[in-house]
């Protein structure tokens, strides 16, 4: 996460937690009362540890929804901490935006699982987005052809890890076998994230489809 936060020229401070909920919840009180943004890895499953939404609803972490339906990230955990009580309205106006107003103190939540593929593309997915409208960045859908069929019979949507190459002036999407969410060093052989609907299951060689680029 430091090194995609780098990408964007942002600076960070990390810390890591040890998994005992009064530890946890000390910490990230103290987190949310200096920090504009929040950024977790791991704790937000269903393991006997996960204490992460359990510890935020407790400190009044507005939960805006917890679980995606995709592969990998699922587990995704999304809130807003609302110290000074904005409304709901303002809050939701507040993200959009980028924006907020003068005294009101509010911290944005991110809490992905911890499987290093998983937070990686969910910051991908989810914190860029967040972070390029927050400073009014207009960003570029990119497209690309898949070179091979692929078969996902789940009802999610699937980030399926991608090398890409130009031919004939066309990008095109190879995809990259690794082992499963947790396998970090997967992300050396391939240079992107190819978005692959839920609404289908087979999906067919020179079908174009969303990328999420990591590498130029």
């Amino acid at each position: 996460m430091v090194s995609l936060l780098e990408k964007l020229h942002i600076s960070s401070e990390t810390a890591h937690i040890s998994d005992e909920k009064p530890v946890l919840k000390s910490k990230i009180e103290a987190y949310l009362n200096e920090f504009d943004v929040l950024l977790f890895s791991g704790a937000v499953s269903k393991g006997k540890f996960d204490f992460l939404p359990e510890v935020l609803n407790e400190l009044g972490v507005e939960k805006l929804f917890h679980r995606v339906a995709q592969r990998p990230g699922k587990p995704f955990w999304f809130g807003i901490s609302d110290a000074l009580g904005l409304s709901e309205q303002n809050v939701y106006q507040s993200v959009d935006n980028g924006t907020e107003k003068k005294n009101q103190k509010k911290t944005v939540v991110f809490a992905f699982p911890g499987n290093p593929i998983s937070t990686f593309v969910n910051c991908l997915a989810y914190f860029y987005p967040w972070y390029y409208k927050s400073v009014g960045v207009q960003q570029q859908e990119e497209n690309a052809i898949l070179a091979e069929d692929v078969i996902f019979k789940p009802s999610l949507t699937f980030f399926l890890q991608v090398k890409l190459a130009y031919r004939f002036g066309h990008l095109i999407a190879t995809p990259i076998t690794g082992n499963g969410s947790g396998d970090l060093a997967s992300l050396v052989h391939a240079d992107a994230f190819i978005q692959l609907p839920s609404a289908q299951t087979e999906f067919k060689k020179g079908e174009v489809f969303k990328i999420i680029r990591y590498r130029n």
